[in-house]
């Protein structure tokens, strides 16, 4: 039976996610996860860094409708995903990213939109198809060492990015200290003759 103690855990994260209560803490063992989970209330997730390896999940991990307090993703990597991080609120409520890689996302990478603040501290995307990071009627943003990496889609297997790598619209305030975009060439929007 599935408790989600140390001796039974939760066979995934939406399981432990919709147990847990406001303001819980939920450890995730280091594994291959297919799918994300949708989370709606204040939790800490914690990618349980004392064995070997992280966290990564093949699902996206979606932060909805969020009234208040603070959701929190540390130490996870998200790969081949339909989609990294979407953190919709209600105007209020607060999403951090720490040490969270997003790989291959077949949309966006991080998107807050509704947020009172998005915060995204030593996060690597890595390929999206969408914006790398975005932010919308999100009051304050704070970026603190991220990074958005893509090379040409026609490339040797590198990771492409087919949007923009940065994108925000009706923010108060957007904090950034050492962020690093390396967008190469960028599924053809890099034509000369067109000036971009």
């Amino acid at each position: 039976m599935e408790t989600g103690s140390a001796q039974y855990p939760f066979g995934t994260l939406q399981q432990a996610v919709d147990r847990a209560a406001a303001g819980d803490t939920i450890l995730v063992a280091p594994a291959a996860y297919d799918a994300g989970a949708t989370i709606t209330r204040p939790v800490v997730v914690l990618g349980d860094s004392t064995a070997a390896g992280i966290p990564v999940f093949g699902g996206a991990i979606v932060v909805d409708g969020l009234a208040g307090g603070t959701v929190r993703v540390q130490r996870i990597r998200i790969a081949d995903a339909p989609m990294g991080v979407m953190a919709r609120g209600l105007g209020a409520g607060r999403v951090e990213l720490e040490r969270v890689v997003v790989e291959r996302s077949g949309s966006h990478g991080v998107a807050g939109i509704g947020l009172a603040e998005l915060r995204l501290t030593d996060v690597d995307v890595q390929g999206a198809v969408g914006e790398g990071i975005g932010a919308d009627s999100t009051r304050y943003v704070r970026l603190e060492r991220v990074r958005v990496d893509a090379v040409s889609a026609g490339s040797t297997g590198g990771p492409s990015l087919e949007g923009i790598g940065f994108g925000v619209a009706h923010a108060d305030s957007v904090l950034a200290d050492s962020v690093e975009f390396r967008l190469g060439t960028v599924g053809g929007y890099d034509d000369p003759a067109k000036g971009y």
